[in-house]
């Protein structure tokens, strides 16, 4: 006597697919490019997320459960002393582990003002575009550089696919907190001035 054993083990290898999706967050229909199923890893990025019309300083156990809440990730570890932080800005500076990591400075693109009001930075940028989406990111990493005031490492990056050549100007927001986070955890101290390249003379 011959037993069909085919179709029970299909049955139960898409039950067991399913199952470790919803584990991770993710549904059984995913294909290869649908990435809306996280792994467990703890791995902590700390990111500013919109909770009830405000943005908040919050820990994700890694950046896929970030990215799935549409966080802006600022960087890799808990946020500590910032978590639930509300920030004026809806993205914040980048801070980066060293400054090997940080990219490189974005060409064409010109700081026309800039201001600092309660840990923001506002930039006035012009750019080339018109026809499309462009998005401006700072980014920051240690060791701060002694000198009075301090300064630190910093880039300003474009990302467009915008293809368009009209010269045009665009106000970014940017929170600083992050930065000013890490200088407590260097210097201790509550007080300080950070000269940031491209934003100038952040002091709180």
């Amino acid at each position: 006597m011959q037993f069909q054993t085919q179709p029970f083990v299909s049955i139960m290898l898409a039950i067991t697919y399913a199952v470790t999706l919803v584990a991770c967050g993710g549904s059984s229909s995913r294909t290869d490019n649908d990435d809306s199923a996280c792994i467990t890893v703890y791995e902590p990025v700390c990111a500013l997320s919109e909770v009830n019309g405000q943005y908040r300083y919050q820990t994700f156990g890694n950046r896929c459960v970030a990215n799935l809440d549409s966080a802006e990730i600022s960087f890799e570890a808990e946020c500590g002393a910032l978590e639930d932080n509300v920030s004026e800005a809806s993205q914040a500076v980048i801070v980066h582990e060293s400054v090997d990591q940080l990219p490189e400075n974005s060409s064409g693109v010109t700081v026309l003002e800039s201001e600092i009001s309660q840990d923001v930075a506002q930039l006035t940028v012009e750019h080339s575009g018109g026809c499309g989406e462009h998005r401006f990111d700072l980014h920051v990493a240690p060791p701060f550089m002694e000198s009075w005031p301090l300064q630190i490492n910093a880039r300003l990056t474009h990302e467009t696919e915008d293809t368009c050549e009209a010269l045009i100007i665009t106000d970014v927001s940017i929170d600083l907190q992050p930065l000013k986070n890490l200088y407590h955890k260097s210097y201790d101290s509550e007080s300080g001035e950070i000269q940031i390249p491209h934003v100038g003379l952040y002091q709180f």
